[in-house]
This record gives structure tokens, sequence and C-alpha cells, in this order.
């Protein structure tokens, strides 16, 4: 599912090479490197997140990270290390990457939106149980559901995180081609857009959760430390690119 989402979200950024100003086959290597340090980074954060439960010693965590290679990864790491791929590769092409950004933005919303259906399908990145009329029942002890939450309804978070990112990549959809039309809106509006609004639907959906959520700090989640740090870091973005597009405007 994820590799599904990556081909989608690749069929999108080429239908738009075009408006990128961007020959297709650079924009082809930057996809491809985005995503391949996008799973590097998942994967690492993966491990520092959950490093004390990897094993009771050294040998025993690399063992269990060689062998959950292929699952395992945390979105941030992965948004963060390819975001920062991105940014050095615009940079090396003397291009705009606030511009680019807001491109990448719907794409990587909607390869989420696949990615979150695959953890759905294995059982991963579960919610907590529910009375609730949405709770779906996990019974196969080959999912990769906490095994107190098998037999039992829970919330299927992966469905709601799923669907608030296919709301997510249509609004930006609609935001980027009308800025891409109007030309009023600065560069990096929909970037800053996505990240506030997924910080928004994860923090929320954290609340739900019922895997491991790691060491909570002050009541949060990790994932929902960062999802308020990077919320905010939007917003002064957000308001930092509209005050700069005020005074060129001006000017």
């Amino acid at each position: 599912m994820a590799a599904l989402g990556l081909l989608l979200s690749t069929a999108y950024l080429l239908s738009l090479s075009g408006r990128m100003a961007i020959p297709r086959e650079k924009l082809s290597d930057l996809i491809f490197a985005a995503a391949i340090s996008g799973f590097a980074g998942g994967k690492l954060f993966y491990v520092l997140t959950y490093w004390r439960d990897l094993g009771p010693d050294f040998a025993g965590k690399i063992k269990t990270i060689l062998v959950t290679l292929p699952y395992g990864f945390v979105f941030y790491g992965g948004f963060l290390c390819a975001a920062l791929t991105v940014f050095i590769w615009v940079r090396r092409q003397r291009l705009e990457f606030l511009m680019l950004a807001d491109y990448f933005a719907p794409a990587l919303a909607l390869g989420h939106v696949f990615g979150r259906l695959g953890c759905f399908f294995a059982g991963c990145c579960h919610g907590r149980p529910t009375g609730s009329f949405l709770g779906v029942t996990f019974s196969s002890p080959q999912a990769m559901v906490n095994p107190a939450c098998l037999g039992i309804p829970i919330h299927p978070t992966q469905l709601y995180e799923a669907a608030g990112n296919f709301m997510i990549f249509l609004a930006l959809n609609a935001f980027v081609n009308k800025r891409t039309v109007s030309g009023r809106a600065p560069a990096g509006i929909v970037f800053a857009a996505y990240i506030f609004l997924y910080s928004v639907l994860r923090f929320i959906i954290e609340f739900y959760r019922g895997d491991d959520r790691g060491v909570f700090h002050l009541g949060l989640s990790p994932a929902q430390g960062l999802s308020a740090i990077l919320a905010v870091s939007s917003v002064v973005l957000a308001l930092a690119l509209l005050n700069n597009s005020g005074r060129a405007t001006r000017a």
C-alpha cells in the first residue's frame, strides 16, 4: 500500500511538472531520492523512539531492527528527512524550495492515505478499545495488534487518519491550483497549510491510539509534542510569508 501511495503521488507530481518548470526526468530523480530518504528517516526515528523496547542488549536490538526492517516507521521522521533531501537538492539545482514544496504537499497527503490503509490491513498503528459503532475487531494473531486488544472492538485510527489525509489532499490540491492560477498567494503557503492541517489531525488522533506511543512528556506522546511544535512553526511560517508578500506588493 505504501508503494501504491508512492506510485500515485509520483503520477500526481509528474502531471504537474510543467507548472514546476522542471524536466520530468529530474523530477523523477527528486521523487526517488525523497522517497528513499523518507523511508530511511522513518525507520531511524522508529529506532530512536522505541530503542529501549527493541531488545535486552545492543546485539538484541540490532537483530530486532534487521528483522523488522520492512515495517516499523515513524511518519514525522520520514517527513523531516524527505523535506531535508528536497531542500538540499533544490538548492543545488538553484530552484525555489517553497514553490516545489507547495506541489509536494498535496502529493504527500495523497500518498499518506494509502500508507495508513496499509497500516489498517496489517493491524499496526491501531486505536484503543471502544464501544462506538465505529469500532473494528482484529482476531488474527498474525495482526500487528497489541495482544490485549485482539478480539475486542478498537478505534480504527488508521482509517481516521486515512480519511483525514484524503480531505487534506483535496483541500491542498484545490488551494495549489487556485494559487497557481491567481498568483496572489505567496510560495510556501500551501506547504505551511499542509504542516498545520496534518499536525492538528495527528495531535487529535493520538488520543485514540492504543498501540505503544513511546515515552510521554507533560501528558503528551512524542508524536503529539512534535505535532504541537510543527503546528506552531507552520503558523509562524505562514505569517512570515504573508507579511513578506504584503511588503512586496506595497513596494
